[in-house]
């Protein structure tokens, strides 16, 4: 930032982290007032700042962010598709057709609220539900994960293309995260036909038709979530009707859209930046 300023260039920005939010996780959470200050002030000596939502364009103009334009992310529906569902890969993880695969994907960190994942498998299991839980992805999370849940299935960190079969394998995301701000996996699981049951907020908001290709849980009620869980295990059509939906409601996140928005956004920094 200082370099270009030197130079006279002028800079973007985009806010994809919460850092602020992170805090807490981690036993710092004084510092998340600093943090939010700290990021505005690099954020607003930028011509341009991106953030992923709606939601979260609002809720940085509240806190003072200036120059915000809204641009979410795109998914490869060729990549992330319906068709690479595999026989094979359910074996693997000893489920038969009438079992309910959970999935998680992500990295496994204390901010991914990943507790209330697996609370939600033991739950169904105790309500006899025929479920397992497949976890992709790795991080410092992933031995307490394990202890609490030795049943459990761990992929461990996957390729692109070993996302795909997995997203497309299973039978309902469960997206626990409150502190993303956008999450493409929820994108990347109902391109590959996968519902999502996730909480209000972040691109579940913006991408999920709530009881047509995924579900939403208001507010931050961990109970509730569980529950909501517990609903759509109780009626598999639920499931199979909203896996129907799933892909094609993703289309119109394709990433050639999303790219001619930036070149747009990044065009117009340049034409103010020529004028002054």
């Amino acid at each position: 930032m200082q370099a270009a300023r030197v130079l006279k260039l002028p800079v973007s920005s985009d806010f994809r982290t919460n850092f602020q939010s992170y805090s807490k996780h981690y036993g710092v959470g004084w510092l998340q007032k600093p943090i939010v200050a700290y990021l505005r002030k690099f954020h607003n000596r930028t011509q341009c700042t991106m953030v992923p939502t709606h939601a979260m364009r609002e809720q940085l103009e509240q806190l003072g962010f200036h120059h915000l334009h809204t641009v979410g992310r795109g998914v490869n529906t060729r990549l992330f598709n319906p068709d690479k569902r595999c026989a094979h890969l359910r074996q693997t993880w000893q489920a038969d057709d009438e079992t309910v695969v959970l999935l998680s994907v992500g990295r496994l960190a204390a901010e991914k609220n990943l507790d209330l994942t697996v609370k939600t498998y033991k739950a169904l299991l105790q309500n006899n539900r025929k479920v397992k839980l497949v976890f992709c992805g790795d991080g410092p999370y992933r031995s307490k994960i394990q202890t609490e849940c030795p049943d459990a299935v761990f992929m461990g960190m996957c390729t692109q293309p070993e996302l795909a079969v997995a997203y497309a394998s299973a039978d309902l995301f469960l997206f626990t995260s409150l502190s993303e701000t956008f999450g493409n996996v929820t994108l990347e699981s109902l391109a590959s036909g996968t519902p999502v049951l996730a909480f209000d907020c972040a691109a579940a908001q913006e991408a999920i038709e709530d009881g047509r290709n995924g579900w939403l849980v208001q507010g931050e009620d961990a109970q509730l979530f569980v529950l909501r869980a517990l609903a759509i295990s109780q009626r598999i059509e639920l499931l199979k009707d909203a896996r129907s939906h799933a892909h094609t409601s993703t289309l119109k996140w394709e990433w050639s859209s999303i790219a001619t928005q930036v070149e747009q956004l990044l065009r117009q920094v340049l034409h103010q930046h020529s004028r002054t």
